[in-house]
């Protein structure tokens, strides 16, 4: 086992996951942060996340950084070329590598998803690749739907158009009107966009762990999430039936494109037992990110450095649930705001796009719609985890604060979904 102690590590992040820069100070005997950022004019918003924190080096810029590491984690999407170059010249690089197209192009993803042989759902794509791109494309398709659908972005740019549902035409082009006041007719005409039939009756459902190509670690979680709102988790070590083929036929893919790091899937299942691949997260997961961190406590940091060396993690927790409770506040969003930090909740209170200065934490807004933290805990049952957490959420004291407050019923419902639909056991 390597001594942690003595090893330095690189976290690259967009901002969002600076409570891994923290976790990870309590294995590496260094670990520097680094949020990259290029603009013509530079606001010092931008580069104020991730400094103060605790057992953290903050360092401005990447290139002098990187042989000071001994491994280079990268935490968010839009560096997989980067990890790809970057292991070519002999870096240790725990991340998406080539992988990352799996999320960043979903036309890609699309493709290789259903040439494995797994199901999608009903799809339309307003792509280059096919000559259909833009906005334009996707409406004259969209004007005469009047059922549910959901718009989703194709590529990289979902800070243009995010995922969202089209119930009818008219607010649908409400939308898309503001997207181009946003981002302007030419790149209106140029942005792609995914159209996904919805699967209404279903439970939407996926794994979270550790991917070194074709192999996964040796155990991982499976949760369902309250979406944007929380998230409930239990461990496995093998995958359950219904989702076998799902984990046999990605590991060619993954094999394929490569893979050293966190990686997440989302899929939908009916009550008739059908699987439909929905969304690959090439990254850190959010959720559960903030919860398998403290989950696998040691062991997730020294997964870190088992994928940045292409050895496939052993990895296991003492306990076999975990869940979390998002924080979001409208004053955090289009402002910075101040934390206070109970004292008795520093364990567990996942900072997002933080800062510290001395005692005093703040969280800088960075585009995340108002959230800010997630409230974590760990137990041995979905009542034990649930009731820790709700004692841990009264605890904040922050104003115009909004959570999942019957965090408890709205998992139990989603629990005996996902055995009723998929025979999965979520109660252990």
């Amino acid at each position: 086992m390597p001594d942690l102690s003595k090893l330095t590590l690189l976290i690259v992040d967009s901002g969002y996951f600076t409570f891994v820069a923290t976790e990870m100070a309590r294995y590496y005997g260094k670990v520097l942060y680094c949020r990259p950022t290029i603009s013509v004019f530079l606001e010092s918003r931008q580069h104020s996340i991730g400094k103060g924190l605790p057992g953290v080096e903050w360092v401005d810029e990447l290139e002098p950084s990187l042989d000071r590491a001994d491994i280079i984690l990268f935490c968010d999407v839009n560096f997989g070329p980067l990890q790809v170059w970057l292991q070519g010249k002999g870096y240790r690089v725990c991340g998406a590598l080539g992988g990352e197209k799996m999320e960043q192009d979903k036309y890609f993803a699309l493709g290789r998803l259903a040439s494995a042989g797994l199901n999608i759902p009903k799809s339309w794509a307003f792509v280059p690749q096919n000559g259909k791109a833009g906005l334009d494309s996707a409406w004259t398709f969209l004007s005469d739907k009047h059922e549910k659908l959901w718009i989703k972005p194709a590529d990289k740019y979902r800070g243009d158009i995010d995922t969202t549902a089209h119930y009818h035409p008219r607010q649908t082009e409400i939308d898309f009107n503001a997207i181009r006041q946003q981002i302007g007719i030419v790149r209106a005409q140029e942005v792609g966009v995914i159209v996904q039939k919805d699967i209404p009756d279903a439970i939407e459902i996926g794994p979270d762990l550790f991917r070194n190509g074709a192999e996964i670690s040796s155990t991982f979680s499976i949760g369902v999430e309250d979406k944007g709102m929380g998230y409930l988790g239990r461990k496995f070590s093998e995958p359950p039936p219904i989702m076998k083929d799902f984990f046999d036929k990605t590991a060619t893919i993954y094999g394929e494109v490569g893979y050293q790091g966190p990686y997440s899937s989302e899929m939908r299942i009916t009550p008739d037992g059908k699987v439909f691949a929905l969304d690959e997260c090439c990254r850190m997961g959010n959720p559960p990110t903030a919860g398998l961190i403290k989950f696998y406590g040691k062991d997730y940091a020294l997964a870190v450095y088992d994928c940045a060396h292409g050895i496939t993690p052993v990895i296991d927790s003492k306990n076999t649930h975990f869940g979390e409770i998002i924080l979001r506040c409208d004053k955090y969003n289009g402002r910075d705001i101040y934390v206070p930090v109970p004292p008795e909740l520093r364990d567990w209170l996942m900072l997002k796009n933080a800062r510290q200065d001395g005692e005093e934490t703040y969280c800088v807004e960075n585009g995340t719609y108002g959230q800010f933290a997630s409230i974590i805990a760990t137990g041995n049952s979905i009542k034990e985890v649930a009731g820790l957490l709700d004692e841990r959420v009264q605890r904040m004291t922050m104003p115009r604060l909004e959570y999942l407050s019957d965090y408890l019923g709205v998992m139990l419902k989603k629990v005996a979904k996902a055995k009723e639909y998929a025979g999965i056991d979520l109660n252990g």
